[in-house]
């Protein structure tokens, strides 16, 4: 089977994670403002619909991302939520949010 097939039967949630895992790896080089669907489908190969589908918008992927990025901890990514007003991401402990923004000052 190659890659492609391999892509198109994935499960919804696998399907769901992938997204997940590539655009918080692109919000943590790019930031999460500079996040876009355009990209982000390209370089999974897949349509827009698909981010619709499980997401509803860009605005509810990218709370999901920060929700994921305090979940896992990632700083830089709590970093930029934090930097660009998430409410997630201000609502996390304060020692986070601290280390969040040291890891952007940092670079």
């Amino acid at each position: 089977m190659t890659e492609d097939e391999q892509l198109r039967r994935m499960t919804a949630d696998k399907r769901r994670d992938q997204i997940l895992d590539a655009a918080l790896e692109m919000v943590s080089q790019d930031g999460i403002q500079n996040l876009r669907r355009q990209e982000l489908t390209e370089h999974l190969g897949i349509s827009k619909n698909l981010i619709n589908h499980h997401f509803g918008d860009m605005d509810a992927l990218r709370e999901e991302i920060v929700r994921l990025a305090v979940e896992r901890r990632h700083l830089r990514v709590i970093g930029f939520a934090i930097a660009a007003g998430y409410a997630t991401a201000l609502d996390a402990d304060d020692d986070l949010k601290e280390a969040a923004l040291q890891s952007l000052i940092e670079g």
